[in-house]
């Protein structure tokens, strides 16, 4: 009888997880989807195209804060329109990117006046067709910070210790059933 009894109490501890084993396998799931969606935000729309450049500084604030991840789509530049966002090589810094809005496009000039939204004139050189990287399709506040984050060496270590420590919840969600 108390051999009986163990087994249907085993039994039923096998058929309800613990309250331990459910909070680890959820704490380790979320954590996987999480770090997975963070970085198909980021890798995924390449393949389409979809360029992603980080805001670093507040030159376009308040629309694009500083932090933000802007994707750009390639555009011919004869098509930009006054007001459209565009990213642009800088000539004179490495060519680093900087997305402003455009001012105007001198067509026979083949270049853009551009300005960002927090600047009171407009850039002081204009942007060359050959420079443009892309039209801004939309942006997402603060994951450009996780992106820049990512994209370094530790960044990249980082995630790894975050996924197998998900992956070591998971397991020992397992363990606790």
């Amino acid at each position: 009888m108390a051999l009986r009894a163990q087994t249907e109490r085993g039994a039923q501890d096998n058929a309800s997880p613990s309250l331990t084993s459910r909070v680890l396998g959820f704490t380790g799931t979320a954590t996987l989807v999480v770090a997975a969606l963070f970085c198909a935000a980021i890798v995924l729309p390449r393949f389409v195209g979809v360029v992603p450049y980080t805001v670093a500084t507040g030159s376009m604030e308040p629309d694009l804060p500083v932090g933000s991840l802007v994707y750009t789509e390639p555009v011919d530049p004869v098509e930009l329109l006054p007001g459209d966002v565009v990213t642009f090589s800088m000539t004179r810094q490495d060519g680093a990117a900087v997305t402003h809005r455009v001012v105007s496009n001198d067509l026979d000039e083949r270049q853009l006046v551009t300005q960002g939204d927090a600047n009171t004139a407009p850039d002081p050189e204009p942007v060359p067709y050959e420079s443009v990287r892309g039209k801004a399709v939309f942006s997402v506040p603060v994951l450009g910070v996780i992106a820049s984050g990512l994209s370094s060496g530790g960044g990249k270590l980082a995630l790894a210790v975050v996924v197998v420590g998900a992956l070591v919840l998971c397991f020992a969600a397992d363990r606790f059933r």
